[in-house]
């Protein structure tokens, strides 16, 4: 590991070593290393007596190639070493006010609404395939027209910045019905990007490569019609963009209830909310249920509450997460206080409080939130009859608060977890917050608190291996569909 790290800084060296180092990037560097050494709550765990060694050396070169060109790559080097994806330096971005010029980069709007595309497409002979009308099944709709040695989509509609009859796309044709994609731009000296298209299914698909595609209308007057729109929900693309994991909770079969959750958001809150409460009766009367996480980074624990109360079988011990009371956390703490960025009214600014005391009791050292304690008993009112058997589909995807979710969900008698991989491994320290660098071009979230589990119980790194693994290779864009691993669930659950 070493000879690795020795060979990057030489790479930044011999690449960078014509630039200076400014003081205002030693002092960022400086100040991010005095403070994750004083505030991370896991440096005392990481930096130990077998990579203490690793780690003044890591220390010693990158500051020795710090210069004002790599500051941002040296930062990030240094944070990395302590394998949380929790802790991470990020860039300051500031907001720049975009000067809109009149017109898209192609030139002059195309006098061209929907009823003139009609009677374009109804007076012209020998159309090439790309002509015409196209939508996406979310409702984008652009008009294709042939212009000198290439193919226009023009807008129907005012979008944003975008007024009807502009050009927004340039299709120049390659080979094969493969076009070369322009996006053009209304944004003063902004070069417009480009990408790949092709049509696709004998010219019924125009897919924008690794982004979406649109389909041509059938119905009476150029319209969507049922069978379009069926159509559209169902064709999946030949160059998928692999991010396609869409909320959805639908019926499998008499026997088995079906929800996938991507996320954690508060938005995933209210469609678990909803889909529970819209489907409480058959819930109710179904004896197995399949929720699928893959994909999901987490979000808010508050957010899955509703799927662990359905699920509870037994009360559990819950461990607690612990405080690290450092003077530069209380001090956070004091400020939160004194400017009232609290949340949850005077009841957020009482526990803060609280916990601003027990950590001044205890400086230096570790403390549970008194309001919360070291380890709760964890006992609901209600034990549901069903579902009786539920399956919880999980991958490499599944990170922090999904991961809490799966370990809350192992604690049920009904649960079995399914996949091939483990989870991430992003659980250990938490409650990160931003901590702004002195140049303030960059900034580092830290984490505040470890878990109760720690040290014998670690997750990071690790992550949360499934209890029956699924022997079919991952899918990659899912959609709305059910795919071969909730089928296979499913007949476990029922078999």
């Amino acid at each position: 590991m070493m000879k690795k790290i020795l060979l990057f800084i030489c790479v930044i060296s011999l690449t960078t070593n014509v630039f200076a180092q400014s003081r205002e990037v030693k002092k960022d560097f400086k100040y991010l290393v005095n403070k994750i050494e004083k505030d991370y709550p896991g440096f005392n765990e990481k930096v130990n007596a077998t990579t203490k060694d690793r780690y003044d050396f890591l220390v010693d070169s990158l500051k020795n190639a710090l210069n004002d060109k790599n500051s941002y790559q040296i930062y990030s080097t240094y944070a990395n070493f302590f394998k949380d994806h929790h802790l991470r330096v990020c860039k300051i971005r500031k907001r720049i006010k975009r000067e809109l010029t009149d017109n898209s980069s192609y030139g002059e709007a195309l006098t061209m609404d929907e009823k003139a595309a009609k009677e374009y497409i109804k007076n012209s002979s020998n159309l090439s395939s790309i002509e015409g009308i196209w939508e996406t099944f979310r409702g984008e709709k652009i008009f294709i027209k042939k212009e000198k040695n290439s193919f226009v989509g023009i807008k129907f509609k005012d979008q944003g910045s975008w007024k009807k009859g502009e050009v927004r796309y340039e299709f120049i044709p390659k080979a094969d019905s493969t076009y070369e994609l322009v996006y053009h731009t209304k944004v003063k000296g902004r070069t417009p990007s480009r990408d790949i298209a092709s049509l696709q299914h004998n010219g019924k698909v125009l897919e924008i490569h690794g982004t979406k595609f649109f389909t041509k209308p059938t119905g009476k007057d150029g319209q969507y019609s049922m069978t379009d729109k069926v159509f559209a929900h169902t064709y999946r693309m030949k160059y998928p963009n692999g991010l396609n994991i869409f909320n959805i909770c639908r019926v499998l079969s008499d026997s088995t209830f079906y929800i996938r959750v991507g996320g954690f958001s508060r938005y995933d809150k209210k469609f678990i909310e909803e889909s529970l409460e819209n489907n409480k009766e058959l819930i109710r009367h179904t004896p197995n249920m399949i929720i699928d996480i893959r994909g999901n980074g987490g979000g808010q624990d508050s957010a899955y509450q509703p799927l662990a109360d359905l699920i509870y079988t037994d009360p559990y011990m819950s461990k607690g997460i612990e405080w690290y009371a450092t003077k530069g956390w209380i001090k956070n703490i004091k400020d939160v206080i004194k400017n009232k960025n609290y949340k949850n009214g005077e009841a957020g600014k009482k526990e803060l409080e609280h916990l601003l005391a027990a950590m001044e009791t205890n400086v230096g050292g570790f403390v549970f939130h008194p309001d919360m304690g070291k380890e709760c008993l964890v006992k609901k009112d209600t034990v549901y009859e069903y579902p009786k058997k539920v399956g919880i589909i999980i991958n490499e995807g599944v990170a922090s608060s999904g991961e809490q979710f799966v370990l809350t969900a192992k604690k049920s008698k009904k649960v079995t977890i399914f996949g091939n991989k483990n989870t991430v491994g992003v659980l250990d320290y938490s409650n990160a917050v931003p901590v702004y660098f002195p140049s303030e071009q960059y900034y580092c979230y830290i984490p505040q608190t470890r878990s109760g589990r720690l040290p014998e119980n670690p997750i990071d790194n690790i992550g949360i291996s499934p209890d029956v693994n699924i022997p079919f290779p991952s899918t990659r864009d899912l959609y709305d569909d059910i795919d071969i691993w909730v089928r296979y669930v499913k007949n476990y659950l029922e078999f």
